[in-house]
Formats: C-alpha cells, structure tokens, sequence
C-alpha cells in the first residue's frame, strides 16, 4: 500500500463520525426505551480533517504530507467536494447520551484501533 496521502482541504473542516458498534449499541438502546423522535447517532467527539488525516496515517504507518487542495477538489468533483470533504458540520449526539448510552468508541484513536491493525 503506498499511501501518501494529505489532509483534504484547510483541514479545519469537522468530520462527525461513529464505530458501527456504537451505531448497533446506540439503536438497541433507543428501541429498549421505545423511544420517539429524532437521535444523532455519532460519536460524542468529532475530529477535524487534520487531526482524522494524522490519526489514519499513523495508524497504517504512512506518511500524510501531500495536501489535497480544495480548489483543486472542487475543480474535479464541483458540488460533490463541497458537500462530502470541505463542509464542515458538528453534530452531537446530545439526546442519545441523555438516554445514558455508553459509547463504546467514543473518542477516533480506539475506533481507529479497533477496526485497522497496526501496521508491523
């Protein structure tokens, strides 16, 4: 794998995100209360582009030194770029943890090392 990959954008974007334990963790709750209404099943703690670009580098072992610009996103991908890698949105998990959900991953480095072994 020779990947040398970079941040995306300015890497300030803010990336949410969630392990697919949690996702199943999080519905088995909510279908336990018989809860109504609308929940935001991410993880309490989002990361930036940059710090989500450090993490995976780290965690397969490879460099992340060649940025991937966004004008040059938007030149190739238009609307596409805008809205998937260079927006920006922070949701939280708010209602979900109020139901006293415990996360399981709640912070990227163990998600990231649950799912990617380390590289030898």
């Amino acid at each position: 794998l020779m990947y040398v990959g970079g941040t995306v954008g300015s890497g300030r974007q803010i990336i949410s995100w969630v392990h697919i334990r949690d996702v199943a963790g999080a519905f088995e709750k909510v279908m336990q209360l018989k809860a109504n209404g609308v929940f935001n099943v991410t993880a309490p703690h989002p990361v930036s582009m940059a710090h989500f670009t450090h993490l995976m580098a780290h965690r397969l072992g490879r460099p992340a030194w060649l940025p991937i610009p966004g004008p040059v996103l938007e030149a190739v991908l238009g609307d596409l770029a805008r809205e998937t890698m260079l927006g920006s949105q922070t949701v939280r998990p708010q209602r979900l943890t109020e139901t006293g959900y415990q996360f399981v991953f709640p912070r990227m480095e163990e998600a990231l090392s649950d799912i990617i072994s380390p590289v030898q």
